[in-house]
């Protein structure tokens, strides 16, 4: 049983006609169907996701950089206690 969704969200259960293939003459009316307003709210959320990213990548390189910092102290410590228990 194949199930679809019409373009305005209705299901239209088992006899539902599947969708038109994407010809260049129905991808240019899906494209006309566009409105400005849906292109800004789709700008302005690609902007937050790439901040959230930005954001995100900030995060893991801070991170990233602490942990260095604590490998490298263990290290001299474990190398000092080594030197201790030598002498």
């Amino acid at each position: 049983m194949k199930f679809y969704v019409s373009k305005n969200g209705e299901s239209n259960g088992d006899d539902a006609q599947p969708p038109e293939p994407n010809t260049e003459e129905n991808h240019e009316a899906q494209i006309g169907d566009v409105s400005d307003e849906d292109v800004e709210r789709l700008n302005d959320q690609l902007d937050e996701l790439n901040s959230a990213l930005d954001l995100l990548e900030q995060k893991n390189e801070n991170i990233q950089a602490r942990l260095k910092e604590l490998l490298q102290s263990s290290r001299e410590l474990r190398n000092d206690v080594n030197q201790d228990n030598v002498h």
